[in-house]
């Protein structure tokens, strides 16, 4: 199979290890500064199952079962 170059990626592969210390030396918090008010500052889960709020017929059958940890079953 012949090798296909993508425009924009030319001189990649000389570049990778700078890149990955630029990507590296920058903090989460940094990366991240513009959305940190969207992540919640205590642990918390995720629901396991599919929204079950839009239609009955779409919950499991033994409802109580399913061990549902959604915040709007609580």
């Amino acid at each position: 199979m012949k090798a296909v170059r993508i425009r924009g990626t030319e001189n990649y592969a000389e570049e990778a290890p700078e890149l990955l210390k630029r990507y590296e030396s920058i903090s989460f918090a940094d990366a991240h500064r513009l959305v940190m008010h969207l992540i919640p500052t205590a642990p918390s889960r995720a629901s396991q199952h599919s929204d079950t709020r839009s239609s009955p017929s779409n919950r499991p059958k033994n409802f109580a079962a399913a061990r549902c940890c959604c915040i709007h079953h609580r």
